[in-house]
């Protein structure tokens, strides 16, 4: 606690000198990080926003995005795992679209954004 304290403390003053939001998650330590993420709600961003929730979704999404890039263990196994299950999801939908015959085009544009190289696989066969 006194750990996350100490970094909000140090983000509030970054804030408070001009520093936008952005420049402090970017390079930040995974223990300031949390400490963004644990207080998204008080920061300045939010509490000036007319859709704090928003704003907190935003902090959120760039400080897992972050805590990836600095290779937090628990962090790169969630978005592995996530993107294992929209690969899967994703053909998924393509077979039940050649199954029941529906040409919505749905599950190729998840395919699409899920696995490429499957994608392209596939179109290749057609």
């Amino acid at each position: 606690m006194a750990v996350q304290a100490r970094e909000l403390s140090i983000v509030q003053k970054l804030l408070e000198s001009g520093r936008l939001l952005a420049e402090v998650i970017r390079g930040a330590s995974a223990e300031r990080l949390a400490s963004i993420a644990a207080n998204a709600e008080v920061l300045p961003e939010a509490l000036r926003s007319d859709d704090p929730a928003s704003v907190v979704k935003g902090v959120d999404e760039r400080v897992f995005e972050a805590l990836v890039e600095v290779g937090h263990s628990n962090s790169v196994i969630a978005r592995d795992a996530q993107a294992q299950f929209d690969e899967q999801a994703a053909w998924r939908e393509v077979i039940k679209d050649t199954i029941k015959g529906r040409e919505t085009g749905v599950g190729l544009i998840a395919l699409f954004n899920a696995d490429g190289e499957g994608f392209d696989a596939l179109m290749t066969s057609n």
